[in-house]
């Protein structure tokens, strides 16, 4: 990845989850039904196309903490303007603390599915998620 500049999200991440979806939209087998946010250290909770410089910022428990008025917020507002049947949630225990609470302010009939297990399982749950939704869409 290049060092310098603002590129998207999506493109700037190259961990093994973003590996799996990013093959998945090669071979156009992700539901254009899918939106994909990310929980960044720096940025807060982001659409994966916002464009962002490369950065060196870690999690720790106090950004996450730090983060989660800010990042529950956006979480609102996105179900203001938008209707999601499903929240899949893939992220370590880290970020999973910037989202605590999350399940109080979803609104009611919205499925929140979180990947569970080692990193391995997770994503093959994540992927398997992702494929059952192109099927419906």
């Amino acid at each position: 990845m290049g060092d310098h500049g603002r590129i998207p999200a999506f493109t700037r991440y190259d961990g093994p989850s973003y590996r799996i979806i990013k093959k998945l939209a090669r071979e156009n087998r992700l539901s254009l039904n899918i939106d994909i946010y990310v929980i960044s250290a720096k940025y807060g909770l982001i659409n994966s196309s916002y464009s962002i410089d490369k950065y060196n910022r870690k999690m720790t428990p106090a950004r996450a903490i730090k983060l989660r008025p800010k990042i529950l917020q956006v979480i609102c507002n996105l179900f203001e303007n938008n209707l999601f049947d499903d929240v899949f949630i893939n992220m370590g225990k880290l970020y999973l603390l910037s989202i605590e609470g999350i399940e109080n302010i979803l609104p009611e009939g919205t499925r929140l599915i979180y990947a569970k297990g080692r990193i391995g399982q997770k994503n093959s749950q994540m992927k398997k998620w992702l494929l059952e939704k192109n099927e419906y869409s």
